[in-house]
């Protein structure tokens, strides 16, 4: 009876949090590999410049674009596997669902709206990129006069 129900809905939900676990290890790993192969091929990069081209960048910008690309490989990674895949499945069984159930006209609804949403987020987000990448100089600058700084104490403390 009712505590059948009960101990197949605990089962369900306990296999469920174990399946989600599963997935965020297994997600994070590839992120957290990611991330270190950015983070080793960007440092590769800067050490291989010349050295007149390496004083062209400040210490503490080497230090945020290393960071900044690692944490970016990994944040793909993530919003591919995490979002972006079970999305576009959910979006394909819920197609096909709606056109055998309500009609072609329907499922075609749902896509374009789906279409225009995804086209404004794109916009927007183009809009934000642009946003950062103001934000990022003025953070190389900042941490550059920082690191500088730091690294100069002596002749900076009076």
């Amino acid at each position: 009876g009712q505590a059948s129900v009960l101990a197949k809905y605990a089962s369900i939900y306990a296999l469920s949090i174990l399946l989600g676990e599963l997935q965020s290890f297994l997600i994070c790993k590839a992120g957290q590999t990611g991330n270190r192969l950015a983070n080793r091929n960007t440092y590769s990069h800067f050490i291989k410049l010349h050295p007149e081209d390496l004083k062209k960048h400040g210490k503490g910008e080497i230090q945020n674009t290393i960071s900044r690309k690692a944490q970016a490989v990994q944040d793909i990674i993530d919003v591919f596997t995490l979002n972006f895949v079970p999305t576009l499945l959910t979006i394909l069984f819920v197609s096909y669902t709606v056109l055998f159930r309500i009609g072609f006209a329907s499922m075609m609804m749902i896509n374009i709206a789906i279409a225009v949403y995804a086209f404004v987020t794109v916009k927007i987000t183009k809009k934000r990129n642009a946003m950062r990448v103001k934000i990022n100089s003025t953070s190389n600058t900042a941490s550059n006069i920082q690191v500088d700084g730091l690294l100069n104490h002596e002749a900076v403390h009076i």
